[in-house]
């Protein structure tokens, strides 16, 4: 009886050890989970003001573009190309933040 009493309780306590050990990693991935889907949160936040500062300036200098085209003067041809690249690399990389922000999306999910 003795022997069973004392086999009992040590299959208890390797349960119990079983139970920790199991437990422990998940906890410790859940805590990882919260930092780094707070890492993806300032990411992503960050992305968000540089579109918005992205497209404020893409849509000024589509307006810059237009006011200069409607004076029709020959001698803004070099303004107009100047402008016409800004704007470019101004879409190119509004375009990069866009798919990187969707990215970061994706991995929030």
């Amino acid at each position: 009886m003795r022997k069973q009493q004392t086999l009992i309780w040590m299959v208890i306590a390797m349960a119990t050890v079983a139970l920790q050990a199991i437990e422990a990693p998940s906890a410790q991935a859940t805590a990882g989970d919260h930092d780094y889907i707070g890492k993806l949160q300032v990411q992503r936040n960050t992305l968000l003001i540089k579109e918005s500062n992205l497209s404020r300036d893409y849509n000024e200098l589509n307006r810059d573009l237009t006011d200069l085209l409607k004076r029709n003067d020959r001698s803004l041809d070099g303004v107009i190309d100047d402008i016409n690249r800004k704007i470019n690399t101004k879409y190119n990389d509004l375009r990069q933040v866009r798919l990187d922000l969707r990215d970061v999306e994706s991995r929030m999910i």
